[in-house]
């Protein structure tokens, strides 16, 4: 197994932490919880980048809420900033518009290798958000 080079972690970027208040604005019923910078992820250790995490995420009610987020980031990824978000083992990419398949699609290659592939590397538990790079860091 090739070994994670862990560099300094940057603060939470200021337009992470918008996109973060408008989903608690209005989903934060739906959340148990909101992770953001940490260790092994380039968008999480830069601070662009927010796992949200949802309540009852197995239920149709759990998923009828995460695809309602989902949909928001989407809608509104021009204005967030939003250049990718990934749900339910699917990812969503701005530069094309498309949602994809993500642990089959080739992405995510260092979960597979690190951790395998379970409810949380396939992000079936929460969603992951993530600012567009070309968008000028604090």
């Amino acid at each position: 197994m090739t070994a994670i080079e862990y560099r300094p972690l940057k603060a939470l970027q200021p337009k992470t932490k918008a996109m973060i208040s408008a989903v608690k604005k209005r989903y934060g019923t739906s959340l148990t919880g909101i992770g953001g910078v940490r260790n092994g992820s380039n968008g999480h250790g830069d601070g662009l980048a927010a796992d949200f995490m949802l309540r009852a995420y197995n239920s149709a009610a759990g998923i009828k809420a995460g695809e309602k987020i989902a949909a928001y980031l989407v809608a509104n990824h021009e204005t967030l900033d939003v250049g990718f978000v990934i749900w339910r083992d699917r990812i969503w990419l701005a530069y094309d518009g498309q949602w994809g398949s993500y642990s089959k699609g080739g992405w995510g290659k260092h979960l597979e290798v690190s951790r395998g592939w379970n409810t949380t590397t396939r992000h079936m538990d929460h969603f992951h958000a993530e600012i567009e790079r070309s968008v000028p860091r604090s």
